[in-house]
């Protein structure tokens, strides 16, 4: 499910994926179970089972298993992998 400009633009085969914000999960293509709400959250995620709640939260994420809550959340490393942050 997607709504916002470009939400899950590039999403293929990717399934149980929801995008609430302009440009949320804009990478994603086959991954699966991620949630992204607002502006550019999990704009690079490319690895399944992220949540990302949050101006710009999570942003920077390119693998999976990760929690970001807050404004412009990121995690430590865009390759972590199990990171919880919250603000």
């Amino acid at each position: 499910m997607l709504i916002g400009t470009s939400a899950l633009q590039q999403n293929d085969t990717g399934n149980g994926n929801i995008g609430l914000g302009r440009l949320a999960l804009t990478a994603t293509r086959r991954e699966l179970t991620m949630l992204a709400i607002g502006y550019t959250s999990l704009y690079s995620a490319t690895g399944s089972n992220n949540i990302a709640l949050g101006y710009q939260s999570g942003d920077n994420i390119t693998t999976g298993s990760n929690n970001m809550i807050g404004y412009s959340i990121d995690a430590q490393s865009a390759t972590q992998t199990g990171d919880a942050n919250y603000l």
